[in-house]
């Protein structure tokens, strides 16, 4: 874990992207919990009306000239007595920025967990004291006035950053913590996940294309955490599951894509394999957070939990949603499909005879076998353009 304040974390500039969000509705709770439960290198999209973004990030953007500065996002939320409190969440990277009408989008690629180590607050003081026009507060009914995104001069010697599983489990805690203090009992997020465990090769390819990459005939696994709040009593009822479903022909689970959420902590290992084909085949691996709610009771959410609620009573209501981008096939199907056309080859070709030129003999050959990778090739060869 490292302090968000040396050169390897900043750019030159000293400039630090801040962006700011709530949990005002569906949308912001989607994007909070993806945001905690996504693994390093995941691309996500978020969105700034231009009513609040500076003047000054909207118009670099505008003109084609992003800025040159690290991400950071942070939840912000007010109590009834207008006492701010401001999470800061993760670092990322610009991996695109566009003005598009009133709008201005963002693609980042998640980088490491960010969090105060010391005294929480330190953060949203620092972050006040190096920009202007920031909310005076983060209501539940409305959005106050203020550059939700905007560029703070750096560095911020408050926070530390770390892609752990603790650093992780401490910003989760903060979040739930911070959507109390928002909803109070009429909480939005009933607890959040982390996606871990990824290999070198699959971490690789998403830091770098914000997509899963498996090998054909590879089988992969990785481990899925879930967290609530902190609780006193036992959790009588799941809170609710992540589901994991995969749309691909040569790709499947061999263990339960399900981790059912009933107890305060939890963690999964899934394990997925692929089959050997002689092409890259393109699909998604979508994951889902859904939430358990009793449909026929009429006590509170906190009361209905105290009761045993039979699996047909309880609705499910889906929360969060992501989509990976999943390819299978990286270097197998080429290595497959050169030595298939070189059996081609080696088949058509004949032992030249006595006094004819070997270099002769093999026009036919060479022929049959360019054709055969060619006719296989045409599988993988599409992702030239990209």
């Amino acid at each position: 874990m490292t302090k968000l304040n040396t050169p390897c974390d900043l750019n030159s500039t000293g400039q630090i992207l801040l962006c700011l969000t709530t949990l005002r509705h569906h949308r912001f709770v989607e994007d909070i919990i993806n945001i905690v439960g996504l693994p390093k290198g995941a691309h996500l999209r978020l969105r700034y009306s231009k009513t609040y973004v500076s003047n000054g990030v909207w118009g670099k953007v505008e003109q084609g000239a992003v800025p040159n500065a690290q991400i950071l996002i942070a939840l912000g939320a007010s109590s009834e007595t207008d006492c701010n409190v401001v999470t800061p969440l993760r670092t990322a990277r610009i991996v695109s920025a566009k003005c598009q009408g009133q709008l201005l989008v963002l693609d980042v690629a998640l980088s490491d967990f960010a969090y105060e180590a010391q005294q929480e607050g330190q953060f949203w003081s620092e972050a006040q004291s190096k920009a202007s026009g920031l909310p005076q507060s983060f209501r539940s009914s409305e959005r106050g006035p203020g550059d939700y995104l905007q560029l703070i001069q750096g560095p911020l010697d408050s926070l530390t950053t770390g892609a752990s599983v603790d650093a992780w489990e401490i910003v989760a805690q903060r979040v739930l913590a911070q959507d109390d203090l928002l909803h109070e009992d009429a909480a939005c997020i009933p607890f959040l996940y982390h996606l871990t465990g990824l290999s070198a090769r699959m971490q690789g390819a998403l830091d770098k294309k914000g997509a899963l990459m498996i090998d054909s005939g590879a089988s992969v696994a990785f481990d899925m955490h879930s967290v609530t709040r902190s609780r006193q009593k036992i959790l009588r009822n799941p809170l609710g599951e992540v589901i994991l479903e995969l749309s691909h022909p040569s790709a499947a689970f061999v263990t339960s894509r399900r981790l059912r959420v009933d107890s305060s902590r939890d963690i999964k290992r899934l394990q997925m394999f692929t089959s050997t084909l002689f092409r890259r085949a393109h699909g998604h691996l979508s994951l889902r957070l859904i939430e358990f709610r009793s449909e026929k009771s009429d006590e509170g959410k906190g009361q209905a939990l105290e009761r045993l609620t039979p699996g047909e009573d309880r609705a499910k209501a889906v929360i969060a949603r992501y989509d990976f981008p999943l390819a299978v096939g990286r270097w197998r199907p080429v290595v497959a499909s050169l030595s298939l056309a070189l059996s081609s080859a080696v088949l058509a070709w004949d032992k030249p005879d006595a006094g004819e030129l070997i270099q002769s003999s093999l026009i036919v050959p060479a022929i049959v076998g360019g054709l055969a990778f060619f006719a296989l090739a045409l599988g993988f060869w599409k992702e030239g353009a990209g």
